[in-house]
């Protein structure tokens, strides 16, 4: 499946979300966000996102995520920086780091954004937590 992006996002695999230290997992996550009425909130086979529309946010959502034990950023050799186990991603230009697990794409007839999970199949597109039976890709 493919995660539809809004402004800034948060997209982390999901099975980072399950090796870290939230409570429950991603089915922790979930039902804590789905107490908050967070309607940012989508996730498809691998991926989970969250966002924003504000970078303040997206630093709170990230700043979160590194307490819970991912490391959102990693530096080469040569001191260049990718994004690690999350990725923020603009929907109007992708990644804002390289990141070499996601793909992101633009569907030009119906002006929309969304992200997917390098070498997996794009499938239906994930416009929230409800939607899994989405628009094909």
């Amino acid at each position: 499946m493919a995660i539809h992006t809004d402004c800034l996002n948060v997209i982390i695999p999901i099975e980072n979300i399950e090796r870290c230290g939230v409570a429950g997992g991603l089915s922790g996550v979930l039902s804590y966000e789905k107490d908050r009425g967070n309607k940012a909130i989508r996730c498809d086979d691998f991926l989970y996102r969250d966002g924003s529309m504000g970078s303040h946010d997206v630093e709170v959502i990230i700043t979160y995520w590194h307490k819970m034990g991912l490391e959102p950023v990693e530096v080469d050799v040569d001191g260049n920086e990718s994004w690690k186990d999350l990725c923020v991603v603009d929907m109007f230009g992708g990644p804002t780091l390289p990141c070499n697990w996601i793909e992101f794409e633009w569907l030009k007839e119906r002006s929309i954004t969304y992200v997917y999970m390098k070498g997996k199949p794009k499938g239906r597109l994930v416009s929230s937590v409800k939607s899994l039976n989405g628009l094909e890709l």
